[in-house]
């Protein structure tokens, strides 16, 4: 949800090493609440209980952290179910520090300026989650989910849930409409030169060279669906799903992932293996580089990538640091989207 509103950056967004394999399968609405014929594990004792349907809230009626919890339950499980298995240990490590790191986000769109989420939506969203299919929830496309603030394009803001388009244009941004580029779906021409993007859920099949006109295409979803990573004849994988178009097999495969230090391929190669817990992998030294913590300072490297929720963002003592969305201040940043 890589981000809801970047669930997961949205940009997208993501322990043990989760192998392949071939016998998975899709994830569907039906799987919505329950789990995927994906790698077993035992229950993680830290894992907090299933909701139990009650929108919590304190006697003012506005959003408890129970509420925030329910929905990031929500979430951090349809995450796992969705991406055979990978999806929690990629962009969290393991299921309590996905529901403590969205229950973050989620604090901050009742406080936030512009915001009109309250308890009911919130409870709502989560609902909605539990029975979305995969590729809603995880392209950020499930309708109660959607949270349209008050800001209009141009004013300061610091998530999406602040603005009218849903889009903030990074935290301490500005509302935005978006690109220019004409979203164009499966099945229609798509070229840069004729500013025809596909939409997210595909990919522009057939370019041959400057000029060339290619068609969109679904990206394939489900291991040992053929794919093609030059997409010259097949779309290639899902990699929200969990998915990387294995060269060898021309068929999709399962995500492995390792750990922190551990040797990866930059995420442009659409990697077999993948880094733990948010971390990133730095070109330079081919090795997994983790998140830098709350607080610390950052916008010092190429490299340097906040856990998720937190943004590098002047904090209150004028330096670049790490800021949960819900204690980031606009009047600390002037510069930014003024």
């Amino acid at each position: 949800m890589r981000r809801l509103g970047c669930w997961l950056l949205l940009s997208v967004a993501i322990g043990g090493v989760l192998g392949c394999a071939s016998s998975h399968a899709t994830p569907t609405a039906s799987d919505a609440g329950a789990d995927l014929d994906a790698p077993s594990r035992p229950r993680d004792a830290r894992e907090p209980a299933p909701f139990d349907g009650t929108p919590p809230r304190d006697d003012a009626g506005t959003a408890t952290s129970t509420e925030c919890d329910a929905l990031s339950r929500a979430s951090c499980e349809r995450l796992e179910t969705c991406t055979y298995g990978v999806g929690v240990a990629h962009d969290f490590g393991d299921s309590a520090i996905c529901v403590a790191r969205t229950a973050a986000w989620c604090r901050a769109l009742e406080t936030a300026t512009g915001t009109t989420v309250d308890p009911m939506v919130l409870f709502g969203c989560a609902e909605a989650i539990r029975a979305a299919e995969c590729g809603d929830f995880l392209y950020d496309a499930v309708p109660e989910c959607r949270f349209v603030g008050t800001l209009e394009p141009g004013e300061r803001c610091i998530i999406d849930a602040q603005c009218t388009t849903a889009l903030c244009a990074g935290a301490c941004g500005t509302c935005t409409m978006g690109g220019p580029m004409i979203i164009v779906g499966e099945g229609e021409a798509c070229a840069g030169h004729l500013m025809r993007a596909c939409d997210a859920r595909s990919v522009c099949v057939g370019l041959r060279g400057k000029g060339s006109v290619g068609v969109c295409r679904r990206l394939a979803l489900a291991p040992g669906e053929a794919c093609d990573r030059a997409l010259v004849t097949a779309p290639t994988c899902d990699a929200k799903y969990g998915l990387y178009c294995d060269p060898e097999t021309s068929a999709c495969a399962v995500q492995t992932i390792v750990p922190a230090g551990a040797a990866c391929a930059p995420p442009s190669y659409a990697p077999a293996m993948v880094c733990a817990a948010g971390a990133r992998c730095d070109e330079a030294s081919a090795t997994c580089v983790p998140p830098l913590a709350d607080g610390a300072a950052c916008g010092l490297g190429t490299y340097d990538v906040c856990a998720w929720p937190a943004a590098c963002v002047p904090s209150v003592d004028g330096a670049m640091r790490c800021v949960l969305p819900a204690e980031t201040r606009l009047e600390d940043c002037p510069a930014w989207g003024a």
